[in-house]
């Protein structure tokens, strides 16, 4: 007498037979342990590999597998050469992705990149480079300094650095909590600049718009003051 089993294959069947489709009906156990002795899955193919359990599998599925070092955690690990293609495999986990301080940091950097390759000069950015462009400038926008934050202009061939401030944003008047927050971000990135070499010139919004004058003249003293000492850096490559 035929003795039915259950209609869903049993995970170490699948794993011998090579097969991984769980929606498949099979015979009784008979039949079963012909397939074990022939070698064949139910339609009557061949099966290049059999595995007695999946520890066996899963070690016959990684034999190509490369060991790293991970960066945060120094725990060794493996991951398939493939991984290579796409990005340097330095983590084990993404927890310990997460927690390294130069992941972070990049990932700001190329967050800030990317947000501003999308979006279009503002009016005020439009304004000041309207401003160099009177003053026959040669000058790059939306430049990244030394690998950390962008700023609005630098003016080619030389070390003067200009941004455009909203009053907003930057706290012209009473300042929030969050304007507080962009004013010392503000000061830092002033002052790490300037231990980096460079000169900051920064334009209220309300200047730019009102007083263009008082804006060309600054930024000419200060160039000509950076010609008499001779103050320059490499030409920077906008972002």
């Amino acid at each position: 007498m035929r003795q039915e089993i259950s209609t869903k294959p049993r995970q170490a069947d699948l794993l011998l037979w090579g097969l991984f489709r769980a929606n498949k009906t099979y015979g009784n156990r008979i039949e079963v342990q012909k397939l074990r002795r022939s070698n064949l899955h139910p339609l009557g193919k061949a099966i290049k590999n059999c595995f007695c359990d999946p520890k066996c599998h899963n070690d016959y599925q990684g034999r190509h597998k490369v060991e790293h070092t991970c960066k945060t955690c120094g725990k060794v690990f493996r991951r398939s050469p493939c991984k290579k293609k796409f990005a340097a495999v330095l983590y084990c986990s993404m927890a310990c992705r997460n927690a390294c301080p130069d992941w972070k940091r990049n990932a700001v950097i190329a967050g800030n990149l990317a947000q501003q390759r999308r979006q279009k000069p503002t009016s005020l950015e439009e304004n000041g480079s309207a401003i160099l462009r009177e003053l026959g400038l040669s000058f790059s926008t939306q430049v990244l300094i030394s690998d950390k934050f962008v700023v609005d202009a630098v003016v080619d061939g030389t070390s003067l650095v200009i941004q455009w401030d909203g009053d907003y944003w930057h706290g012209y008047r009473n300042p929030g909590p969050r304007q507080t927050k962009r004013m010392n971000l503000d000061r830092s990135q002033d002052a790490y600049m300037r231990k980096c070499g460079y000169t900051v010139l920064r334009f209220w919004e309300h200047d730019v718009s009102q007083s263009k004058e008082m804006v060309k003249d600054s930024i000419r003293k200060t160039l000509e003051s950076l010609s008499q000492i001779g103050h320059k850096l490499e030409p920077l490559v906008p972002v």
